[in-house]
């Protein structure tokens, strides 16, 4: 995944929608399976930085891989119909 824990102060700093939205924080991680990248989840905080930092990050990372599951649940069962 990729975290910012303060897009105010990193390398895209200068990223007008970061300066426009007043973004803070940003968390953004592939949902996958078997290695291919199937979607993106894309979170920010325009308020607190280091909004995704430790346990927060753990559970993101635990429900990025439930979505990569349910997601190969949904297409397995569109194919049977």
């Amino acid at each position: 995944p990729l975290l910012l824990a303060n897009a105010q102060t990193s390398k895209w700093s200068d990223n007008p929608y970061f300066e426009e939205q007043g973004t803070r924080a940003v968390y953004c991680a592939p949902i996958q399976k078997q290695e291919e990248t199937r979607a993106l989840l894309y979170l920010e905080h325009a308020t607190q930085a280091k909004a995704f930092d430790g346990s927060t990050q753990e559970v993101l990372n635990a429900v990025v891989a439930q979505m990569g599951i349910s997601l190969d649940n949904v297409l397995l069962y569109q194919s049977l119909e």
